[in-house]
């Protein structure tokens, strides 16, 4: 129980840190792709959100930093699930930093609430029928 209660304050302390992160991210990524006004504005923004999220390419450092923070966890993640798409595996990075879904949704290409909550759902559907030993701290990690 104790142990329990030791991660969830460890992740909840590691969300904070993205909090503003994800923020800025949300506006940059809404400036860029609705071409709103404010675009010069958050651009610069957005070239440092890009190198911490690692770019159009991949995770980057987003990547090494959860996995730094817990256990090399986004290996077990992929070791455990090797048929996990892209898709799935940013979502999963996505809801262990914290990022609201209004940017999750943003940054997955998807349209509404409903496709993502379907992800959500389909993932931690998935995680729970696992037998893996890394199975309560993948689902810690995703939960809101």
């Amino acid at each position: 129980m104790r142990q329990d209660l030791e991660r969830e304050h460890r992740i909840q302390l590691y969300r904070e840190q993205y909090k503003d992160i994800g923020k800025l991210l949300y506006l940059w990524q809404m400036a860029e792709t609705r071409k709103l006004t404010d675009h010069e504005r958050v651009v610069q923004t957005g070239f440092l959100l890009r190198r911490v999220s690692g770019g159009n390419d991949g995770m980057g450092t987003l990547v090494k930093d959860i996995n730094r923070q817990f256990d090399n966890v986004l290996v077990h993640l992929e070791d455990d699930f090797p048929n996990l798409g892209p898709a799935d595996f940013k979502l999963f990075c996505y809801l262990t930093v914290g990022f609201d879904n209004d940017l999750i949704a943003e940054l997955l290409g998807l349209s509404g609430k409903n496709p993502l909550y379907l992800r959500k759902t389909r993932l931690k559907k998935r995680l729970k029928e696992s037998r893996s030993p890394h199975r309560d701290l993948y689902l810690a990690l995703i939960e809101e």
